[in-house]
């Protein structure tokens, strides 16, 4: 999964995938997905909407877009 500003932007503002451990197949069978930003990663975020997808990439290589969307950042009032 990769968030950007714009689709066209080079650079991801935030990359999720199993390597970095912000995705878990939690359930192949019953498709469960789980996402995880940390608080840490989530403090950084200075900007305040985007694009994503959420793609699958098969042993064999084949890639299947799962999701696609925007993204809008709301920032945390209470302090």
């Amino acid at each position: 999964m990769q968030i950007r500003a714009k689709i066209d932007d080079v650079t991801p503002k935030l990359e999720l995938n199993t390597t970095n451990n912000r995705i878990t197949i939690a359930n192949p069978i019953a498709g469960e997905i789980q996402l995880y930003i940390s608080a840490t990663d989530t403090s950084t975020i200075n900007w305040v909407s985007g694009v994503y997808d959420l793609e699958l990439v098969s042993p064999s290589g084949d890639v299947t877009r799962l999701v696609e969307g925007t993204v809008s950042i709301s920032r945390e009032v209470t302090r």
